[in-house]
């Protein structure tokens, strides 16, 4: 179903959008709301192709599903636009219900007018507008952050590598051999005792003892 549609605007603040509500038959016959789904319109011109994935809001409780059942009235969207806008979607229950696929031929005028470069040539190339070379920096880290990565091991391996037990003498044998060739401490010989005046007159006395 092919649908031709021009916007202007000269800013891309509230980009455009399409929003699909798809409706269908149940097995009562009954028209019901089959799916919901948005998608920003491309900001590079030409073909491109979204899939657009599709939901349904679902009743609150179980008996209000059971009768939206019975009688035809599901739960659904009072506003069709609720899918291209983020207010209240985090307290809304929904079930994932398909997908659609469109195809869309993207046409832009006077985007560089404005200062906005978005053809897809001139991202590869020097630009009319000068733009910063994103790309370049972006190879670098990569480049950069590889080579950390790459270096990471080796320093790991080397670490433990170094507490390993190397050839030689062990540390016992080191420590004696440091012991036999220091030099002998120079502390003084210790002086012999003098004897004392009891010393003596036991030492008499008991020689007269001894002697008839």
């Amino acid at each position: 179903m092919p649908i031709e549609a021009t916007f202007t605007s000269t800013s891309p603040f509230g980009w455009p959008q399409i929003v699909l509500t798809c409706y269908g038959s149940d097995f009562f016959g009954n028209d019901v709301v089959c799916g919901y789904g948005a998608v920003h319109i491309p900001t590079v011109p030409g073909r491109s192709v979204k899939r657009i994935i599709l939901f349904v809001p679902e009743a609150s409780t179980l008996l209000q599903r059971f009768i939206g059942w019975l009688t035809g009235k599901r739960a659904e969207f009072v506003d069709s636009t609720i899918p291209a806008t983020a207010d209240g979607r985090q307290v809304t229950k929904v079930r994932s219900q398909g997908i659609i696929t469109v195809t869309m031929d993207i046409v832009l005028k006077d985007m560089k007018k404005y200062g906005y470069d978005v053809t897809p040539s001139s991202l590869y190339r020097i630009s009319e507008c000068p733009l910063p070379d994103f790309t370049k920096t972006f190879d670098e880290q990569v480049q950069v952050h590889h080579e950390k990565k790459l270096k990471e091991p080796v320093t790991k391996s080397k670490e433990i590598s170094e507490p390993e037990i190397k050839p030689g003498p062990s540390n016992i044998s080191q420590s004696m051999i440091t012991h036999a060739s220091s030099p002998p401490s120079t502390r003084p010989l210790p002086m012999p005792r003098q004897a004392t005046e009891k010393g003596t007159d036991s030492t008499e006395e008991i020689r007269q003892g001894i002697t008839p």
